[in-house]
Formats: structure tokens, sequence, C-alpha cells
């Protein structure tokens, strides 16, 4: 009895700790959140700076040139497809009000039904007379963000900031942790561990941002040659989204298929704009993606599901587009801590 009840009470502290650790991320988002973003963009430019440097450029003005280069091409993406962004939001009303009579004539065969249904409605409320209703106004999503951009600006500006100093730094880091050591075989083992998982975290997210830029470009050649309206808008959504398996590209399918819904006078069309780019999607998260990133890196499908869920529980939509690449960082943490390589094991494919 009282080894169970030790057991029990050991179970009920874990599950208390990360209860803890769950409402400690929760709270600390707007610092954890930039901070992460500053950590994985670092890695993203360390090869840009580390070039440089071998040409004589001293790590702060490398820092420099990536954060100002960065910023230039943020602010003149921001610029170029801010227009088309407004617009589609000021008719979000009625561009689901289209969508929903186009899908209604499609659904045309089971309007019978419907009838049906709506008489049963009738009597009902024929029964129970007539019924109060509440009207709740909320803020449109125009609203929304126009309140919400001020707090973009100055979340990019902290993120910004944070990679110039971390770009900046160099190699200090590392040398610190070298130099806190006290035998020489601990000192190598730190640094091959501290390269070996850079290395590989920088392959992996130079890797997805490039095939997802690549992915962008061809979906907004595609939506252009299709005549669809905004490619570059549908293309830079679609590179933004790819960051999350699955997810992002059901999304992407049903926002092109609503939008060619829209745009064309035929069903068929939305369906071909859906079709093609699930082909390319499926190109490159079954062919292109894996045969680049190879399987060292590949993590669990079901591993992938839960990350996303509970980072996006915890962060919203940033910790579903986060949860990846910490968890592609957690599994190759694991893979270099012998004590650690079965988690490992676990969170690969």
């Amino acid at each position: 009895p009282v080894y169970e009840w030790a057991r029990l009470r050991t179970f009920a502290d874990l599950g208390l700790l990360a209860l803890g650790v769950l409402y400690t991320l929760y709270l600390a988002r707007p610092v954890l959140v930039p901070m992460l973003l500053a950590l994985f963009l670092r890695m993203l430019f360390t090869p840009a700076t580390r070039a440089l440097r071998r040409y004589g450029v001293p790590y702060g003005v490398g820092a420099a040139a990536v954060v100002v280069g960065l910023s230039a091409v943020l602010g003149l993406g921001a610029y170029s497809l801010s227009g088309p962004l407004t617009t589609w939001v000021a008719r979000l009303p009625a561009t689901a009000t289209q969508i929903e009579r186009k899908i209604r004539d499609i659904r045309a065969p089971l309007a019978k039904v419907r009838r049906a249904v709506d008489a049963v409605d009738n009597l009902a409320n024929l029964g129970g007379g007539s019924a109060s209703r509440m009207v709740v106004s909320r803020p449109g999503l125009g609203a929304m963000l126009v309140t919400g951009t001020p707090k973009l600006v100055f979340d990019l500006v902290i993120v910004l900031a944070l990679l110039y100093f971390l770009l900046a730094s160099g190699d200090v880091f590392l040398n610190k942790l070298v130099h806190v050591l006290q035998h020489e075989a601990d000192k190598r083992r730190a640094v091959h561990i501290a390269r070996s998982m850079e290395r590989q975290m920088v392959r992996y997210l130079v890797t997805k941002t490039v095939i997802n830029g690549a992915l962008g470009v061809v979906v907004a050649g595609t939506t252009y040659a299709m005549d669809m309206p905004d490619p570059a808008l549908w293309g830079f959504m679609v590179a933004l989204l790819n960051y999350m398996p699955y997810l992002g590209a059901a999304v992407s399918a049903v926002v092109l298929g609503g939008v060619a819904l829209v745009t064309f006078p035929e069903p068929g069309h939305a369906l071909l704009v859906s079709g093609a780019f699930i082909v390319l999607a499926t190109v490159e998260g079954q062919l292109i993606t894996p045969a680049v990133l190879g399987q060292r890196l590949a993590l669990n499908p079901v591993v992938i599901f839960v990350a996303m869920v509970t980072w996006g529980w915890i962060w919203g939509v940033v910790g579903v587009l986060l949860a990846v690449p910490i968890t592609v960082s957690a599994k190759i943490i694991c893979d270099h801590v012998s004590s650690l390589r079965h988690l490992g094991e676990f969170l690969g494919r």
C-alpha cells in the first residue's frame, strides 16, 4: 500500500508539473513566441552571416545586412499584398453569401428534403409561439485586422531586434559553454553536439523554406494561368500555410476552391483549381520533401497532429505554425543525447 501510494503521488506531482508548464507557456506567450521566432530565423540566416564572415565582414555588420534585407523584403511584400488582402477581407461577407448561393444551386436535387425540413420547423414554431432572438454584434474581420496591426508591427520589431543580437553574437554562447566545461573531452563533445544539431536544424529550416517558396511560386503561376484574381496573394498564402503539414494544405485547398467558386460561373472551375493544388501539394509532400530532407528528420504523423493541436491550443495560430519546427528541434536534441534516443525514435516516422 505504501509503494502504491508513493507511485500515485509521483503521478500526481508529474500531472501538476505538466499543468504548471502548460500554464506558464500560455502566460509567457508574449515573450516566448518572439524569442522562438527570432531563434529559428537565426538558424535560417546563420549560413549567410558565416559566409560574410569568411570574407572578412564582422558578425555585427553581417547581422545588420541580414536584418535590413529581411525588413525590406517583408515591407515590400506587405505593401504589395496589403491591397488585395484588404479587398478580399472587405468582400468576405458578400463572398460567403455567393459561395452559399452556389452551393445551394449545386445541391438543388435535395430541394425536396430541405422543404420538408422547413415544414417541420414551421410546425415547431407554430406550436411553440414566436421566440425572441438576441443579436450579438461582433467586430468584423476588417476591424480586427486594423486593431491588430499595431501589435503585429510591434511584435515584428521585437523579433527583428532579437534576430540582430543573436546573429551579431556569432558563437559567443557556444564559446562560453566550452569555457565553463572542465574536461577537454566534454568540451569536444559539446562542440560536436552543438554543431551537429545546428547543421540539421539549419538544413531543415532552409530546405523547408525553399520548398515552400517554390510551391508558392508554382501555385501563383498556376492560378495566374487559370485566370484567378490576385495569384501572388494565393501563392504567399500557400507558402506560409505549408509550414503546417496536412492542415495547411487543407485550408489552402478550401480557400482556393472558394475563391474559384465566386470567380468563375461554372462550379467545375472550383474543382479544377482545388484539384490542381491538391496534385501540387501531394507531389511536394509525398515526393519532393521526403526526397530532399530524407527519413532522418521525418516525424510521426500522429506526433505532428498532436503537436499542432497542443501548441495551437497554447499559442493560437502562431503555435500551429511553430509546432513542427519545435518538434523537429526536440527530435534532433533527443537523437544527440544518449538517454533520450528512445524518445527520438518515438518522435520519428
